[in-house]
């Protein structure tokens, strides 16, 4: 189920779409975004849609949807996974070839516009693919805006989020959630050893 209020906590549009899955343990098996009402909702939901994207995806026909939806799966773990290996130091310097070209397309179908005293790229909604590009646009923007080394991984889930407090910062995606999850099951090892 959607939390809305705790949802969007990565500190990046793309981080907060690659945490759409459940916050319990370290298994990504249970989606929020599972089916098309609630994409639809996290869209709602979401600092960075607005109204109008709401709109046009509330009018995709099922099969469309169900398609659509199956493919942000692909991507939002593709994502993940490309996230954790940069995390875990790995040696592997490269983007996968598929997130590399996606990115391009994406910047191909784009329009630079000017919007109050910023320059952003937007995409045409009337376009097949514009929700795919906008993640990748997302990501193409996170991977030029922001400093890599404050990314971090929940230490008892797999949300992503960006540290940005002072040294150590932040090991928890929410303190209200893992943050307690993870004391209470420190508390209750203490207090067996404290029994025996």
């Amino acid at each position: 189920m959607l939390d809305t209020q705790n949802s969007f906590i990565g500190g990046h549009p793309i981080l907060d779409f690659i945490n759409t899955v459940e916050d319990q343990d370290k298994n990504r098996f249970k989606s929020q975004i599972g089916d098309w009402q609630s994409l639809l909702s996290w869209i709602g939901a979401s600092p960075f849609f607005n109204a109008h994207h709401k709109m046009v995806l509330a009018g995709y026909d099922e099969a469309k949807a169900n398609a659509l939806l199956v493919e942000l799966h692909t991507i939002r773990e593709a994502l993940y996974i490309m996230f954790k290996d940069l995390l875990s130091n790995s040696s592997n310097n490269e983007i996968p070839n598929q997130i590399e070209s996606s990115i391009q397309a994406a910047l191909s179908q784009a329009s630079l516009l000017r919007q109050e005293n910023q320059y952003q790229w937007q995409l045409d909604t009337s376009k097949a693919n514009w929700l795919i590009n906008t993640f990748y646009l997302l990501l193409d923007d996170f991977l030029r805006t922001q400093d890599l080394s404050k990314l971090r991984e929940c230490g008892r889930c797999t949300w992503l989020f960006l540290n940005s407090g002072r040294g150590r910062g932040r090991r928890w995606c929410r303190m209200n959630t893992c943050g307690n999850r993870e004391k209470s099951d420190y508390f209750r090892k203490r207090q067996t050893k404290t029994d025996e």
